[in-house]
């Protein structure tokens, strides 16, 4: 059963695909959710509505102006906000946390924000204030310092210790540093319990508070505005989509795990796997084809290759012009999206500006609804790069030999 809200809750993030893991698990909980590529007047859906700010890939002061502006074209009746950030830390975290707590200060609120980006279904959290991953190779970062980089605003720092204490000594510990001036609360978390231990202490002290966190924390305050706000329920439900073969997978992230993926698929005689050069606009000999999938993608990049900012964005729009060519000849039952940048170039290239999420595959990993200008409706899935594990592609191709998947 799925619940229309009274209050919006408006999720900002920096890219679209964290827009769409967050819709998704909101969706999950029970909440109607519609995912917008552009900023729109504020006479939404009922539910969850969510944002992206496209920038990830900016500096600090330029993405900090993109919130701004985008929360100030947002500006609508009484709303619930969250500040959706990436579970890996990417991203200018502190300055568009800075820019939002701006926009959206009250004089007769105090200025606090809440922040955490752990996702336990995605085996990510915090412990100490550092970034924990599930087989982490990497650096370790430390969020407290991350934030500080980019705002003057006190930070501070309660550790998990204090989480499993429960909720009264984690309110008391929120109240105290609050008291003492800290503006952004970082909060140690590395299980669901843990973030229900978070949320229930922020509404008890800070209940004004803006939440800042991975698609991890939706679900919980999605739970929570439909038990204590008195939702109505909402009295239709879309049918199942068909979920009719050719599907196409558009790869354009260039994280280890996407490229682990794609290495599952080698060798299954039933798909097509097109590896775009880089310079590149679409690959040879387009036509349609008897497979059950195609799977089209960037190259592997070399170790050290950063994957964010112009060179990208410009690869990843490369590869969604090959993408919007393959979508016209295959007419595909289903478009995987793989990537934030993948993700809003190919669908501007096929003129979609809404989503409506019909299903949480996966956690994070949202089934779309997506209708161009001219009425044409797409079935999609969005993904970032590195959710998931190395048989997440080969789930998701399964989910054709199902013919439907069961929306709300």
């Amino acid at each position: 059963m799925s619940y229309q809200l009274v209050r919006h809750l408006i999720i900002v993030a920096d890219d679209l695909t964290g827009a769409a893991d967050s819709a998704a698990r909101a969706f999950d909980a029970g909440l109607p959710a519609t995912i917008y590529l552009r900023p729109v007047p504020a006479a939404w859906p009922p539910g969850v509505v969510a944002f992206s700010s496209d920038s990830r890939f900016l500096p600090p002061g330029e993405a900090a102006e993109q919130v701004r502006t985008l929360v100030a074209a947002l500006r609508a009746p009484p709303a619930t906000w969250y500040k959706k950030i990436d579970s890996t830390l990417r991203g200018n975290i502190g300055a568009e946390l800075d820019a939002m707590l701006g926009a959206l200060a009250r004089p007769d609120h105090p200025t606090v924000a809440v922040v955490c980006p752990a996702f336990p279904a995605q085996r990510r959290g915090l412990a100490d204030g550092m970034l924990i991953l599930s087989g982490q190779q990497e650096p370790l970062l430390y969020l407290p310092a991350l934030i500080t980089r980019e705002t003057a605003r006190p930070v501070a720092l309660l550790p998990l210790e204090i989480v499993e204490k429960g909720t009264g000594a984690l309110a008391a510990a929120m109240r105290a540093a609050a008291g003492q001036g800290a503006q952004i609360l970082v909060v140690d978390a590395l299980s669901d319990d843990d973030l229900a231990t978070l949320l229930a202490a922020t509404q008890r002290v800070l209940p004004h508070a803006l939440l800042c966190g991975s698609a991890g924390l939706v679900a919980p305050l999605a739970r929570s505005l439909i038990a204590q706000e008195g939702f109505a329920p909402a009295t239709t439900h879309p049918p199942p989509l068909p979920m009719r073969p050719p599907l196409l997978a558009v790869v354009g992230s260039g994280s280890t795990m996407a490229h682990r993926q794609i290495d599952a698929l080698r060798g299954q005689n039933n798909l097509s796997l097109i590896e775009v050069d880089q310079d590149q606009s679409a690959p040879v000999g387009l036509e349609p084809t008897s497979k059950r999938g195609v799977i089209v993608h960037l190259p592997k990049p070399a170790a050290g290759t950063i994957l964010e900012g112009e060179r990208a964005r410009s690869l990843a729009a490369a590869l969604a012009d090959t993408a919007a060519r393959l979508a016209e000849v295959l007419q595909p039952g289903l478009i995987v999206l793989v990537g934030g940048d993948t993700a809003v170039h190919t669908l501007e290239r096929l003129d979609i500006h809404q989503l409506t999420v019909r299903a949480e595959v996966m956690p994070g990993i949202p089934l779309l609804t997506g209708v161009t200008s001219g009425g044409e409706k797409y079935n999609l899935i969005t993904k970032a790069g590195s959710f998931g594990d190395e048989v997440t592609l080969v789930r998701i191709i399964d989910l054709l030999g199902e013919n439907t998947v069961s929306g709300r």
